[in-house]
């Protein structure tokens, strides 16, 4: 199959299917044009529609959830993804899933900028969402290991342990 000839024939019927509002098939053929985007940006923009349309018109919260991670997982330094990604999770209970998600991105992600960020996240998820300040802890401590003289890091960690009175560990 030829990738070019996919990609116009998806981008076809994605206008046509919009322009019908006929939903369902705009979200098939939304993902089909993602398989054949020419680039990542392009493929994520897509799955993020895709997304969009699933929440929104179709009232599918849980294929929403599934196109906000997938969108996520190849974008994981956009904030935009990420916070409509938790507002799903948050509205779905889906909120300790999500942020198994936003670690499992932090492991794999080589900027460690980007790493910190999302591993602090992980981190306030754990902490004020879920309540689970073990999993806080060992989220700020892996973000600590990425730079141990970063004063954010530790202050959040001295809060945290002030905060719980953990002062043994």
């Amino acid at each position: 199959s030829d990738p070019q000839l996919g990609g116009a024939a998806s981008q076809i019927l994605v206008d046509v299917y919009e322009s019908r509002a006929e939903f369902a098939k705009l979200v098939r053929a939304l993902e089909v044009a993602a398989q054949f985007a020419p680039n990542p940006d392009e493929r994520v923009e897509l799955i993020t529609r895709m997304a969009e349309v699933r929440a929104t018109r179709l009232g599918d919260q849980a294929g929403a959830f599934a196109a906000y991670a997938k969108a996520f997982e190849a974008s994981p330094e956009s904030t935009e993804i990420l916070g409509r990604l938790e507002a799903i999770a948050a509205g779905q209970s889906r909120i300790p899933e999500m942020v198994k998600l936003v670690e499992s991105c932090a492991a794999k992600v080589d900027d460690s900028q980007l790493q910190r960020r999302l591993l602090l996240r992980a981190a306030q998820i754990h902490d004020n969402e879920i309540g689970d300040i073990e999993a806080a802890v060992a989220a700020y401590l892996r973000a600590l290991a990425l730079d141990e003289t970063d004063e954010e890091v530790l202050g959040a960690v001295e809060a945290l342990y002030r905060r719980t009175e953990r002062w043994t560990d």
